[in-house]
């Protein structure tokens, strides 16, 4: 489960959700409680990184706009980066449903107008090739059984 940038045909792709990201802040950082409908204005900000882990989507939205540029932090995962930003390191991109829990004890401020969110897929990756052990192919039929089912309802 998870995000790919590239199509492969060894896989096949079952879209489960879209993942939106948000770009956060701390409580002490002075952008806390604003909103920011233009990206470039948050040019000189500092940032905390997730390196290797970031998304693609969000790289190119960050060199777009030239986010990122000053790094104060950087993070080898999105729950080191959460911690980071919610210790007033830098601000930095986070899946919603990852800094939720921040944002409701008031630790985080969502910084981006929603419609401004990046988003893109998660899937279920699965080799094309059915060689697969009994027990992954009889999990994967039951995620295929339950997401064509949810879509129906």
């Amino acid at each position: 489960v998870g995000y790919d940038g590239g199509d492969r045909g060894s896989l096949v792709y079952e879209p489960l959700f879209v993942e939106r990201q948000q770009l956060y802040c701390a409580r002490s950082h002075p952008l806390f409680g604003y909103r920011v409908g233009r990206l470039n204005e948050l040019r000189d900000e500092g940032f905390v990184l997730t390196g290797d882990d970031e998304i693609e989507t969000i790289t190119r939205l960050r060199r777009r706009y030239r986010l990122g540029t000053k790094v104060n932090g950087l993070a080898e995962d999105v729950n080191e980066a959460r911690r980071l930003i919610v210790n007033g390191v830098g601000i930095g991109f986070l899946p919603v449903l990852a800094a939720q829990d921040a944002v409701r004890a008031g630790k985080l401020w969502a910084i981006l107008l929603d419609e401004f969110e990046p988003s893109y897929d998660i899937f279920l990756l699965a080799r094309a090739q059915p060689s697969r052990d009994t027990a992954t192919q009889l999990f994967i039929d039951e995620v295929y059984r339950r997401i064509r089912a949810q879509r129906r309802s």
